[in-house]
């Protein structure tokens, strides 16, 4: 094993186990040994800009720190993904959603990515390191796209949990 293959175990062990194309490159790898090592599979894609060490099995948290490398450090887990992580009602792990400002709208990943006008400072939360959308946002988001059973119980568990408040949706509404 050489010195970039220990640079990316040490970046993919703090990132789920992901790296970007961009941090194989600061590692030492050019962009020729790069694809070498796609096309033998010493390296898997896992997603447009994202890669993993072969054999391992990404997490769902894997998955989502992919989606947020694929996009960029303004994107945030968000939606039903969000909601999950937040450990808000009737969100199981399941769908990769993501939320970018609208001048990242073409940036692409595995799963859902929904642009929006802007994104404020109060609109975003870290959870078990990844960055996502604040309750608040997330129920306001989920108006949009969930069943009212699910903005229910998002928003029934969010005050629950302290998290956000009717009255302070209704101010963000």
């Amino acid at each position: 094993m050489n010195e970039v293959d220990l640079v990316l175990i040490g970046v993919a062990r703090r990132q789920h186990q992901v790296f970007s194309r961009a941090q194989a490159r600061e590692a030492g790898l050019t962009p020729s040994v790069l694809a070498k090592r796609l096309a033998r599979g010493s390296l898997v894609a896992a997603g447009p800009h994202t890669l993993h060490f072969p054999g391992v099995t990404l997490t769902y948290h894997g998955r989502l720190r992919a989606g947020l490398l694929d996009l960029g450090p303004e994107a945030l887990i968000g939606g039903r993904a969000a909601a999950h992580l937040l450990g808000l009602d009737g969100f199981p792990a399941g769908p990769h959603e993501f939320v970018v400002p609208r001048n990242l709208r073409n940036r692409t990943t595995v799963g859902t990515v929904r642009s929006t006008v802007g994104i404020g400072r109060l609109d975003r939360t870290t959870v078990d390191g990844l960055p996502c959308t604040s309750a608040t946002r997330t129920v306001i988001d989920l108006l949009g796209n969930a069943t009212d059973d699910e903005v229910g119980n998002a928003l029934d568990s969010a005050t629950r949990l302290g998290l956000t408040a009717p009255a302070v949706i209704a101010r963000r509404l």
